[in-house]
């Protein structure tokens, strides 16, 4: 948190307004915004985007983050902006069947924005 951290305060931005995603219940300490999603829910969206089927019983069972999990598998970084658009694209199908935790996990992150407004 702390490059987040001085980043803002860098362009005068208060810490009290900074919310990291492991303040949120249940996230790793060391999260992305991708660990909001259930494992299933995110790896819809990356197989989607990169025409894969990756499953959670192929990642390794750990509290890293989910980026990490894939990473280690597939053995190299990969262009994390193309499960978003993966979303964006396949919105509807992807929300008649989200996961209730995918849900829970941004509603506790917009709550917690929420409170950082004066």
């Amino acid at each position: 948190m702390s490059r987040i951290t001085a980043a803002a305060k860098n362009n005068g931005v208060p810490e009290s307004s900074i919310i990291a995603i492991a303040d949120i219940p249940g996230m790793p300490s060391n999260g992305d915004v991708e660990d909001l999603f259930a494992v299933d829910d995110y790896l819809r969206l990356y197989n989607w985007a990169f025409g894969s089927s990756l499953a959670a019983s192929d990642l390794a069972s750990t509290d890293e983050p989910i980026l990490k999990r894939v990473i280690d598998l597939i053995g190299r970084d990969f262009d994390h902006a193309l499960p978003a658009h993966a979303l964006t694209e396949h919105r509807a199908e992807f929300f008649a069947n989200v996961d209730p935790k995918t849900v829970e996990n941004f509603a506790a992150l917009i709550a917690k924005l929420n409170t950082t407004l004066a």
